[in-house]
């Protein structure tokens, strides 16, 4: 009798969890905007966040695309985030993460305001900070890729190959208008299978 009162009660406890994580506010494919180049960082670094709160961030794999001009991506970070509608407050929990290091369990938090259909914007809070005492602090706005799943998920692979730590993070910091342009032209073509 104690063991059924005991597993109905961690029962009740652990639904109780998972029904205190809201559903994402938003999914798809985005990229980090930056100043005067609103869809550049979609040629490079792609942020894919699905419904139910995991993400992958992906590196055009700058090897693939020097030797066949098709778009090839890897992924370098991976994890999950839960969202709390009531307080906007994202937590995410990064689990791979090939360029930084990862404080193991420790969330990242940021205040989530979505823009409408193509856009979010993200103010990143430290462990005890509030959006609210952060008014002046401008938040990071991610926007939606042109191009939907069925274009970007065959040139989407799940390691980073033979890249090193310090070949990433160059992939990472590279941005060339010219290039992005190219790369997102053979996205929207017909996708060529993944290598």
């Amino acid at each position: 009798m104690k063991l059924r009162f005991l597993l109905a009660a961690l029962s009740a406890t652990l639904c109780g969890a998972a029904a205190a994580s809201d559903p994402y506010p938003f999914e798809g494919y985005f990229a980090l905007e930056t100043p005067g180049k609103t869809l550049e960082g979609c040629g490079f670094d792609i942020l894919h966040q699905s419904r139910d709160g995991a993400f992958s961030g992906y590196l055009l794999d700058k090897r693939h695309w020097d030797a066949h001009r098709q778009a090839r991506f890897v992924r370098y970070k991976s994890g999950r985030c839960t969202f709390d509608a009531a307080s906007a407050i994202d937590n995410c929990v990064t689990h791979t993460h090939h360029i930084a290091d990862v404080e193991d369990g420790k969330p990242d938090r940021a205040k989530v305001t979505v823009l409408g259909d193509d856009a979010v914007a993200m103010l990143t809070l430290g462990e005890s900070d509030s959006a609210e005492r952060l008014p002046d602090l401008p938040a990071f706005v991610f926007r939606r890729c042109p191009f939907g799943a069925e274009q970007i998920a065959p040139r989407l692979v799940d390691s980073v190959g033979d890249y090193s730590k310090a070949d990433l993070a160059e992939m990472a910091r590279t941005r060339n208008a010219a290039l992005a342009a190219q790369v997102l032209q053979s996205i929207s073509e017909t996708p060529a299978a993944v290598d």
